[in-house]
């Protein structure tokens, strides 16, 4: 749609958060972003969380009614140009795939689940993409629907980043249930607010910021109703919340709202929202906060960009891992050159997009060993394990899983994770576990012309049985290869020429 009136390229984020989804439309230009659209739509994602953790029907409908209209704001957009990220309660919900599933469907658009760290970099991220750089320290406080993030910065770089489980929905409908706000629902939300904030607020009051900010619908709405109020001043402080708690907690019910700057569809949430950030104020010190009108989906935005202009964060993560764990750079470049060129030779269906493919590869042949700085025995397993769960500046949890699964499976057995909810990449598994095998000895080595290929659940080697001859080991562990495979149903043939 946008393409066929500008025929510069365009990028488009989501972020379906846990209240709202909103979507910004943007046109790069030389030195920075030109922001073309802005849609939010409120679905209250949150709101459909069921005891059992499963989001309900009526929040998927929402969902989905959401998908149709932004399907037709994105049509026409190549994929490099979208992305789509997942949030709080889609990180939470238990038929997470399920939904995600059905709402790829309708946009066409593959979705990412981003955990709550990374959330926070690219709040930060998106906040301060287009404001001058501060050293003295900024402050960014973000309170979605499920969560909130905190985040303290200097310059461009967050350096203190955490994300909380609490959110304007989940608290509304936690502690103020069918609406009612009174004095007790109100001490009741701020104490829980306060108890999540206890373990983390030293962080932030080992040294007062510059600048306090705040990007979320929530914060918006709070400065506006503060300044209807007459009190906002110089920004949103301790006092004039406490002010506004106590209007609430008068009035007695969401419906008897009556602040200007309180739209009739936030009030359900408006009371869960002023609870959380009046327990950050409370607890952090800060000067008087600021609304800012960007967030998550410009991060995303600003992250995409970089990406294109090759400043991917996720390499410089990948290089920080291999110094924090000692990875042998000698080995890891070995691995990554042979993988890829093996991946260049390879015939066949390829599990994953061209340029996807090697960075997954790259990854990987960086990080296979990174086990190694917890035991020899069993590194492949350690390796997997602490790419899985650790916070991966830049990387999806669809990333991690991948990029786990692979070092997982580089060596030994290869083990498929139960209910995996992505594609497994046989291709890349394939030619880095023969990368792996050839550069046993962790040196460069001669290695004969070689045809690979994938077909049908077929793996095929095609080597110079001579040189087989002369490395005896190495044709020891081809033959073991057949097994391996066969355990996962897959046929693994050597052949001679």
């Amino acid at each position: 749609m946008y393409k066929e009136k500008n025929k510069q390229q365009l990028f488009a984020a989501l972020d379906l958060g846990s209240n709202s989804f909103h979507l910004v439309i943007a046109r790069k230009t030389k030195n920075r972003l030109v922001f073309l659209d802005r849609v939010k739509i409120m679905v209250r994602l949150a709101d459909g969380l069921g005891k059992d953790g499963s989001l309900s029907l009526a929040a998927q409908e929402r969902a989905c009614e959401a998908f149709e209209f932004f399907e037709e704001r994105l049509r026409g957009f190549p994929p490099e140009s979208v992305r789509i990220v997942g949030t709080n309660t889609l990180r939470a919900a238990t038929n997470s795939s399920e939904v995600i599933a059905k709402l790829e469907k309708i946009l066409g658009h593959p979705i990412f689940i981003i955990n709550g760290r990374e959330e926070a970099r690219l709040v930060y991220l998106g906040v301060t993409g287009d404001l001058p750089p501060i050293y003295d320290g900024r402050f960014v406080v973000d309170i979605g629907g499920g969560s909130t993030e905190l985040i303290w910065g200097s310059g461009k770089k967050p350096k203190k980043m955490v994300s909380l489980d609490m959110g304007c929905v989940s608290y509304s409908k936690r502690f103020f249930p069918k609406g009612k706000i009174t004095a007790k629902h109100y001490k009741k939300a701020l104490l829980a607010a306060e108890l999540e904030l206890t373990p983390v607020e030293g962080r932030f009051n080992d040294r007062y910021p510059a600048e306090a900010l705040g990007s979320s619908g929530t914060i918006k709405t709070i400065e506006a109703v503060v300044d209807g109020m007459g009190v906002l001043k110089d920004g949103i402080t301790l006092k004039n919340i406490e002010i506004l708690s106590e209007a609430m907690i008068e009035a007695g019910h969401v419906k008897r709202l009556s602040f200007d700057g309180l739209k009739d569809i936030r009030k359900p949430v408006f009371p869960g929202g002023v609870a959380v950030l009046h327990a950050v104020l409370k607890r952090i010190s800060l000067p008087p906060l600021h609304a800012s009108r960007s967030a998550l989906r410009e991060g995303v935005l600003y992250e995409m960009i970089g990406r294109l202009n090759n400043r991917d964060q996720r390499e410089i993560t990948v290089k920080q891992l291999m110094q924090q764990y000692a990875a042998d750079p000698h080995q890891a470049e070995l691995v990554e050159k042979l993988s890829l060129d093996f991946f260049s030779l390879l015939k066949g269906k390829k599990t994953y997009p061209e340029d996807q493919a090697r960075r997954y590869l790259r990854w990987a042949s960086s990080l296979h060993e990174i086990g190694l700085s917890i035991s020899h025995s069993g590194y492949h397993r350690h390796g997997s394990y602490l790419v899985e769960n650790s916070d991966l500046a830049g990387f999806t949890r669809h990333n991690k899983k991948v990029l786990s699964f692979l070092i997982l499976n580089h060596r030994r057995k290869i083990r498929i994770p139960k209910n995996s909810d992505f594609r497994i990449p046989w291709t890349l598994l394939f030619v880095l576990r023969l990368a792996c095998l050839f550069l046993r000895s962790r040196k460069k080595t001669t290695i004969p012309p070689v045809e690979l290929k994938y077909l049908s659940r077929k793996l095929t080697v095609k080597i110079d049985s001579s040189w087989l001859e002369e490395h005896p080991l190495t044709a020891a562990q081809l033959e073991q290869e057949r097994e391996m495979w066969r355990t996962v149903d897959r046929e693994f043939d050597i052949l001679s020429q």
